[in-house]
């Protein structure tokens, strides 16, 4: 392939290279191809082939893989032609690297080629202590940081596919793992967040930015500053009185502002905590044309990034994204993938709320967007089950715009048997985002969206709106205690599971360039069809004396469930090492072998009760609660709940003191 670059462009030769290597394992001197790229004179992306003489002409950089790729899909016809709009200035990934998974380099290596397939142009790493900070040997200690030299080898290799790397940092609250050590004990207004004011404070975090920002080309970094609802309430409240949390922000905002004028730096933030000192109302609340006159703005050049990943109604984003525009000249709107609320991605929820925050960002004029792949509670989801929604942002970027109805047709969430498990007449919006999916990762679009049905059981919770996740505390409860076995009382969870493994069975060899993903949900179908309702069959058995059963459940149910969990783990331990540094897998890691531990002991009680060993099993004789309210307008529903430490007992795992 002779590649004619008007303006010498090595590293893009270099770029295209390395993407036909990696990507596509093509020699590019045996490709017939003489391509004219011409980049920077206008806002779409055109494609021309005629013969083997091709023309590209890109907004940026970053898109002319992505025609690349449409080339090669298309080499064969003698002509060819493309034409596509930008809509969004930037549109790009930010992964989560602090919930205990820092990737690998060669991960995020493959997730930059992966985002200049489908011509995605920024990359946020989100570090809270994740990177290396020079004289602070404690930040970041046994979690796998990065060092200094590999953020450099990530903004190099990103750079020359013209991918703009965002250093991703909190310098207010989300900082645990940092405020934990003695070193830095002294700087607490509580465990979380940050204490303002103080002169060590910004000391630090002046290194911090420092550090963060060293290693990247790009004048651009984020600064966080989400989520700090207690700021001013911990030590800061005893050593100073009470001050308005506005005010405390403002102050903390205008030091760490200047830090970065001193560094030459561009910031943004979360805008929660800016948006709530202003409204009297919920981040989300934002009522129509609510007047902002009296608003305090934020310092000229200073970023807001409106964060949602929850809403199914247009006119939400609508009311709250307007508001950022009246106030900031520079707004940026970050959807979510939903990998970070179980075992299993929520990818119906995570399409539909994704179409409405992207629609009406087209709608209004917002130019930023960004899709967050967040890892909350130890990530246990791989963030290969993300894919499809890197993906959803990148063809709505590119002005193929798609329904969730046209996506998620057939997928029959809530209700899956084998019979459904059909063909269905697919619109030409949902064909493309196929195609282009398939093209990039190798898979079945279809086939990755059954992911979500993990956890989407009730009928009634359309897209699992409501962010059930019993795929989680039905994995990790303890099934002899039970405390969601009320919950779930009236599904047929034993059925939907089973039925679930008939479909990813099929699945599994329809997608091998995943296939360890495949392999790994297919293990958690398995454990689930026989875990799930475990501690219910276990309780009716009991109550009705049917030590028959009992004995069936001990030395049969639990040794087949504790076989597929041993399975599970080593298949999860395979991913985790494939995509991350092993730093934080230990603690997953004694998760998943503590539900076989668990399990075994719950087999020799029962054996030992049907055996006449023991007169009774105290916690089979505990009456079954709701673990959580059910409104009534929400009919019969499940719920949600993602930690861990929360659904394994009702004992205290933490200190009481």
């Amino acid at each position: 392939m002779e590649l004619i670059v008007r303006g010498d462009n090595n590293q893009l030769k270099e770029a295209v290279d390395e993407w036909l290597k990696q990507e596509k394992d093509l020699d590019v001197s045996r490709v017939n191809l003489e391509v004219d790229i011409e980049i920077g004179k206008t806002n779409q992306l055109v494609v021309h082939k005629k013969d083997n003489k091709c023309e590209i002409k890109a907004a940026k950089q970053a898109h002319v893989i992505r025609a690349l790729s449409f080339l090669l899909e298309h080499i064969d016809e003698v002509e060819f032609d493309s034409t596509e709009d930008v809509i969004f200035e930037t549109n790009g990934v930010m992964v989560d690297c602090s919930r205990n998974a820092v990737l690998r380099l060669s991960k995020i290596k493959e997730i930059i080629r992966k985002m200049a397939t489908l011509g995605l142009d920024s990359f946020m790493l989100y570090t809270e202590d994740t990177y290396e900070v020079e004289g602070h040997p404690y930040f970041g200690a046994y979690r796998g940081r990065y060092t200094q030299a590999e953020l450099k080898a990530v903004d190099d290799y990103a750079y020359m596919f013209g991918i703009e790397v965002i250093p991703c940092i909190q310098t207010l609250a989300h900082l645990h793992n940092v405020l934990k050590w003695p070193e830095f004990v002294h700087l607490q207004d509580n465990r979380d967040i940050i204490k303002v004011g103080n002169e060590d404070t910004y000391r630090l975090l002046k290194d911090m930015i420092t550090s963060a920002s060293k290693p990247f080309r790009t004048k651009q970094i984020h600064l966080g500053m989400d989520e700090a609802i207690a700021l001013g309430l911990g030590n800061y409240l005893r050593e100073n009185g009470y001050r308005k949390t506005d005010e405390i922000m403002a102050e903390h905002m205008e030091r760490v502002f200047e830090i970065c004028k001193e560094l030459g730096l561009k910031p943004m933030i979360w805008s929660d905590m800016y948006i709530t000192a202003n409204s009297a109302h919920y981040y989300y609340d934002t009522p129509k044309d609510v007047d902002t006159a009296n608003w305090k703005k934020p310092p000229n050049g200073l970023g807001l990034v409106y964060w949602d990943y929850y809403h199914h109604d247009e006119n939400v984003y609508s009311n709250n994204l307007k508001a950022h525009l009246e106030i900031s000249d520079n707004v940026f709107f970050a959807g979510g993938s939903w990998i970070w609320a179980g075992v299993a991605p929520n990818l119906e929820k995570a399409v539909d709320a994704s179409i409405n925050g992207l629609e009406v960002c087209r709608k209004i004029g917002v130019k930023n967007v960004i899709s967050t792949h967040w890892l909350d509670n130890g990530s246990e989801t791989p963030i290969e089950a993300s894919y499809p929604i890197m993906t959803l942002y990148a063809e709505y970027g590119f002005g193929h715009f798609v329904t969730a109805e046209e996506i998620l047709e057939g997928l029959c969430g809530g209700e899956i048997t084998a019979k459904q498990d059909r063909k269905v007449e697919k619109s030409p919006n949902k064909q493309h985002l196929e195609k282009a999916f398939t093209n990039c990762f190798g898979g079945v679009l279809d086939d990755y969206l059954l992911l979500g049905l993990f956890d989407h059981i009730d009928p009634d919770n359309k897209y699992n709106q409501w962010a059930d996740t019993p795929s989680k505390f039905l994995l990790y409860q303890d099934a002899i205690i039970g405390i969601f076995d009320k919950q779930t009382q009236g599904y047929d969870l034993r059925t939907h599971y089973l039925e679930l493994k008939y479909r990813l069975e099929k699945a599994l060899s329809r997608n091998k360039s995943e296939q360890k993903l495949f392999e790994y949900y297919l293990l958690l179908a398995n454990v689930l069809s026989i875990k799930a309702d475990l501690g219910i069959r276990m309780k009716k058995a009991y109550d009705k004396k049917d030590n028959v059963t009992l004995l069936n459940i001990a030395n049969n149910d639990i040794r087949e469930c504790c076989e597929f969990v041993e399975k599970m783990k080593l298949k999860r331990e395979e991913i985790w090492n494939q995509d991350c540094k092993m730093f934080g897998y230990e603690l997953l890691d004694i998760r998943i072998g503590a539900i076989a531990t668990r399990l075994m002991s719950i087999s020799r009680r029962l054996q030992a009760f049907a055996q006449g060993d023991v007169e009774e099993i105290e916690e089979l004789e505990e009456k079954r609660l709701l673990y959580q309210y059910i409104p009534e307008d929400r009919k019969r529903r499940l719920c949600g709940q993602n930690f861990w430490q929360r659904i394994i007992s009702g004992c205290d795992l933490d200190d009481t003191i």
